[in-house]
């Protein structure tokens, strides 16, 4: 095997997305990327300065467990047939993600706060 440089590489890279995706295909899918501008690591550093790792790890699993949540209603809305979900229900299925039910509770809240949800009848939600 030989080793080609960058620009061998770049130059086969071309060749093969222009003949696997066609001209227009092919500058369509190069204008997905962008080097960006400005230094991350700075830019990052004025972001976080107030945040510890503690505050940064509960940020994180909070918008992890929102994105569990919503998959579990829209399962049990599809599942049943039914797009009236029982908030046990989602509690429980939580719950085998390792997602308490204070923190069910409170990213319910937050949905039904942002519109995304509401309650039709008690121990119920619903996606709007």
């Amino acid at each position: 095997m030989t080793t080609q440089s960058p620009n061998e590489i770049r130059i086969k890279g071309l060749e093969a997305l222009l003949e696997s995706l066609g001209p227009a295909g092919m500058l369509r899918f190069l204008e997905q990327f962008d080097l960006g501008s400005g230094d991350y690591t700075k830019e990052r550093a004025k972001w976080i300065k107030d945040l510890d790792v503690d505050t940064l790890v509960k940020e994180t699993k909070g918008k992890r467990s929102l994105e569990i949540i919503l998959d579990i209603i829209k399962e049990e809305a599809n599942r049943s047939k039914s797009d009236i979900i029982k908030i046990a229900a989602i509690k429980k299925l939580a719950s085998m993600h390792n997602i308490e039910e204070e923190l069910v509770d409170q990213i319910l809240e937050q949905l039904k706060k942002d519109t995304k949800l509401y309650t039709p009848r008690e121990n119920f939600v619903k996606l709007i």
